[in-house]
Formats: structure tokens, C-alpha cells, sequence
């Protein structure tokens, strides 16, 4: 395939929750834009993914679009990076629901992020991948079984298989499985050099997606191709040497409307006012970024003096909000409400 022969498309994602119907999709048609990933992975319920599928499906194709890829669901939650086994069990029994369904409407090939792009659980990586890899692995297997294709993304941040390191070995351990290559998630290393170790490891073949956008090398933007830093003449020819042959799929970046925020409250705590108190908590430690350690250290301090606790899945790099007041049950005495933010996919 040559670059002037490449098939562009646009994720779903740019839609929203509201136009993935006739009226989103015959904005895609009159821009003469054919080939879309199907992303909607926060909203899926919302828009009767799971009940009327055929509804989007023929909403896309009166509007001569095609599906060529699915973005499944992910999440804090929906994430094989969780420390929670049953959780993490929960997460393949979902995306797996997520493939079928997906398949039913004509889909074949399946994009799926591995772990958390943002986190990484502590203490130690290499039985975080282990747990991983256990679990793509099972994925894997029943993509192979229903007659999909599963294409792992490479995570951004701390996530896992964000590096060559980590993603081709999983890639040797599975022939069939296929790569989504996304140029916003290389914080590490530059775009090119990431595909240039894929090269070195003789991964031609193996990547099946991609996900373009531009940013400035260094946090994820999701720009236009060419208002970021990115050498594309590069990126393209790295990806012909890998034999890529799918759809230049662009992954636009959408901004939320408002900066508003939503928190659960997960612990009350009476405490004495008085530094120098037993159970007495310094709060003004936590009102800037804290370490992972100290957040550790920060969720121990408060569970241990809690009188109300809800059992919830806290991140490195999570945000909090706290909440005092006087409280008249003892001398001097404290009542604190600690929130943490429920994130936009929640």
C-alpha cells in the first residue's frame, strides 16, 4: 500500500453519547468520511449499545459508514492491572459480553486497552504484568474461539505494556494477537522509536489499528496531525515496514464542556483538633500532590481512624477532597468527610 492509498477514518469518540444516531453519522458522511472505530466506551449503556446494537449499526451504514474496529470499554475497574481478582474476573466477563455483541453487527476487530493507562498499582511492576498477561491470555483465547481479532493497545503513563519491553513479549506469547498502535500514548520514547524497536523485534504483521493524533512529545494531547511535534513522514514509514495495512484511524481529543467534578464520600472520621492528640491527623499534609507512597500512607491513616468506611479501589494519582468541621462529641474535636473523584467514566 502506498501513502496516497491509505484509508483514513475517525473514532466514534467524537460523537458522544448523544450522536452516535443518523444525525452524528451523516456529519461523517458529509465530510466523506467512510471508515469509523466504534468508541463509545464509556457510554455504552447510554446509547442501547447492548440492547439495540443494529440501531447505531444501520445509523452509521445509511450514512456509508463502515465499523472497521471496536474500542471495548475501560476503566479503573475494567482494567487487567486491578489488584482485585474478582474484579478483574468481572472485567473479562464484560468485555467479552462487549466482543459478542460487537461482533453481532458485523465487527471483527477488537481494540483493548490492558491496563490502566494512568496508574501503576504498587509495589512491584513484574507481577502486576504477570497478572496481565494471565488475563490477556484469556482474552486471547476466546477472540480466537468467537473468530475475532484482539488488538492490545500500548497504555500511556504508568500503564502497562506502554513499552516495547512489555508489549513484545506479549505479542510473542500469542501468534495471532494484534497491536493497536497509538502515537499519543509514547511518553517514554518518541513515536519512531517505539516503532523502530517493534522493527528491530521483527513484529511485521502485527499491528492491526492504529490510533493517529499529534501532540507535543510529551503529555497526551489527541491534536490534529500537524499541530504537534510529531514527524509523521517518519511514522508512516515505519508503519509500511511493518506491513500495516488497516486504516489511518484518527483519535481526536474531546474536551469536557465544564470543569466540574464529582466525589463519593468513602470515609467519616471523628478526630481530636488538638496536635499533640492521640489519633490526631495533620490534614494540611494533604493539600498538595502527594507521592504514591504518602497516598498509601495518607488511605492507612484514615482507614485506621475511621468510624465510616466504603471499601473502594484507590489509585496512585487519584484526587481527594476533605471536608472539616467542628464536631461537639469531645473537647476540641474534628469531623472530617473524605471524598474521593468519581472519574468521567465511572
Amino acid at each position: 500500500m502506498k501513502k496516497e492509498n491509505l484509508a483514513l477514518g475517525v473514532s466514534s469518540c467524537i460523537l458522544g453519547a448523544e450522536k452516535h444516531n443518523t444525525e452524528g453519522f451523516a456529519t461523517y458522511r458529509d465530510a466523506g468520511i467512510k471508515y469509523a472505530e466504534f468508541s463509545c466506551c464509556h457510554n455504552l449503556n447510554q446509547i442501547g449499545f447492548y440492547e439495540n446494537p443494529e440501531k447505531i449499526y444501520l445509523a452509521a451504514k445509511e450514512n456509508g459508514v463502515e465499523f472497521t474496529s471496536f474500542h471495548l470499554p475501560f476503566s479503573k475497574n475494567i482494567s487487567f492491572s486491578n489488584p482485585d481478582k474478582e474484579t478483574r474476573l468481572l472485567a473479562e466477563e464484560k468485555l467479552k459480553k462487549t466482543m459478542d455483541v460487537a461482533k453481532s453487527i458485523g465487527i471483527k476487530l477488537m481494540v483493548m486497552h490492558p491496563s490502566c493507562s494512568n496508574y501503576e498499582f504498587y509495589p512491584e511492576r513484574k507481577p502486576l504484568f504477570d497478572q496481565c498477561m494471565h488475563h490477556i491470555g484469556n482474552m486471547y483465547e476466546y477472540a480466537e474461539k468467537t473468530g475475532v481479532t484482539l488488538a492490545v493497545e500500548n497504555m500511556t503513563g504508568k500503564g502497562l505494556l506502554g513499552i516495547p519491553e512489555e508489549m513484545i513479549p506479549c505479542l510473542k506469547e500469542f501468534p495471532n494477537l494484534k497491536m493497536c498502535f497509538d502515537t499519543n500514548h509514547c511518553k517514554h520514547l518518541l513515536p519512531e522509536e517505539y516503532l523502530d524497536a517493534l522493527i528491530k523485534a521483527n513484529m511485521k504483521g502485527r499491528i492491526a489499528a492504529v490510533h493517529i493524533s499529534d501532540y507535543h512529545l510529551k503529555e497526551e494531547e489527541h491534536l490534529l496531525p500537524g499541530e504537534g511535534e510529531i514527524k509523521w513522514d517518519k511514522i508512516t514509514d515505519k508503519l509500511f515496514a511493518l506491513d500495516f495495512k488497516g486504516i489511518f484511524m484518527y483519535e481526536p481529543g474531546v474536551k469536557k464542556e465544564t470543569g466540574e467534578h464529582r466525589y463519593r464520600v468513602f470515609a467519616v472520621a471523628v478526630l481530636p483538633g488538638q496536635a499533640g492528640s492521640k489519633g490526631y491527623l495533620d490534614l494540611h499534609r494533604w493539600c498538595n500532590t502527594l507521592t504514591d507512597e504518602q497516598s498509601v500512607q495518607m488511605l492507612e491513616d484514615l482507614h485506621e481512624r475511621s468510624a465510616l468506611w466504603k471499601d473502594t479501589v484507590h489509585l496512585p494519582g487519584d484526587r481527594y477532597l476533605f471536608l472539616v468541621t467542628c464536631d461537639y462529641s469531645r473537647s476540641n474535636g474534628r469531623l472530617l468527610v473524605a471524598a474521593q473523584e468519581i472519574h468521567e467514566y465511572e
